[in-house]
């Protein structure tokens, strides 16, 4: 009787995710056309462009991660991405494509052509799939116990799933730049109104001791023809009376040693106007990564507006960025 080999790995020959494309019919079979955007992925079908893969026999698993539409396919009661086909199949040379590579794989007649037919229903093209490459004999192997289901879910890592299904398909990423313009628009709003100017907020946000920290990380601001190329900065604390207290504005040793707001190029005003540029671009980004929002991206207008109702601080937003979230 055929047993599993400790090293599970042992029977694998590669991995990686990708777009599935119609597959090609041929007279004696079908191939099948798996497009990986350059990164790992590509890099992964590349490999297969060795002449020790070509025309070799191999176990191909094909897994559904997200729809064309990037919307997850797992399995809400398994909690599984649905395996969409498996067949045997000759690897071919993989070809080149813009931004990225194709990797083909030759099903003859029969059953495994029958696998890959199912490829090219409507339903899976343009699909992002996980394709696992395994060696001939993981297929004897695995079909020994039940050959009509093959157990490579013992050979899947799902942690490989897992990345895969955050990698955003060219739908979610077209979805995602709509709407990136009208958060940054909703969100223009929100930064030109005297929301992130209120204490309240501030103090929902972080302690001073936040702010000091976040400081830290910025040039001194002290005003002159050039700018200050004293590092580090320090949080000088301006209006040491005030309170709650966040009154404090990145200078370095020296700038913070001789300041005055008698002194110091525009006064107190200008003192003022620094402070508030910095509290506020302190308090969006602090916002931003409590809403686990990546730093390239624009916080959802929504998710900020259910962050302040939750905060007791929604009276705080101005009107016409409320508008901007109920019409969205």
């Amino acid at each position: 009787m055929n047993t599993l080999p400790s090293d599970l790995s042992a029977l694998q020959i590669g991995a990686f995710s990708a777009y599935n494309r119609r597959p090609q019919p041929h007279l004696s079979g079908l191939v099948a056309n798996f497009y990986g955007e350059n990164g790992p992925d590509s890099d992964s079908i590349t490999a297969l462009s060795l002449t020790k893969f070509q025309e070799i026999d191999a176990y191909i698993v094909v897994y559904l991660i997200k729809d064309s539409m990037g919307r997850l396919m797992k399995e809400p009661q398994s909690q599984q991405y649905p395996k969409i086909c498996a067949f045997m199949g000759k690897i071919q040379r993989p070809k080149p494509q813009k931004d990225g590579m194709l990797a083909q794989f030759f099903a003859s007649n029969g059953e495994d052509a029958d696998q890959v037919n199912a490829l090219g229903l409507s339903k899976y093209l343009d699909a992002f799939i996980y394709i696992e490459i395994l060696k001939p004999e993981a297929y004897k192997i695995l079909t020994a116990s039940n050959p009509s289901e093959p157990q490579v879910e013992l050979l899947l890592n799902s942690d490989d799933l897992e990345q895969a299904a955050t990698h955003l398909t060219a739908a979610e990423r077209k979805a995602l730049a709509k709407k990136q313009k009208v958060f940054q628009e909703a969100n223009k709003i929100l930064l030109m109104s005297n929301f992130f100017k209120q204490h309240a907020v501030w103090h929902s946000l972080g302690e001073p001791t936040a702010f000091q920290d976040w400081l830290k990380n910025t040039p001194c601001c002290y005003p002159d023809e050039a700018p200050c190329p004293h590092h580090p900065s320090l949080p000088f604390d301006f209006a040491p009376s005030q309170t709650p207290h966040y009154s404090y504005i990145p200078l370095c040793a020296q700038h913070a040693q001789n300041f005055s707001f008698h002194t110091i190029p525009g006064g107190v005003a200008f003192v003022r106007l620094r402070h508030q540029m910095f509290i506020q671009m302190w308090a969006f980004e602090t916002l931003k990564k409590l809403l686990n929002t990546p730093s390239d991206q624009e916080p959802d207008p929504q998710k900020i507006a259910n962050w302040a109702l939750d905060k007791k601080l929604n009276h705080y937003l101005p009107p016409t960025y409320l508008n901007k979230v109920l019409s969205h």
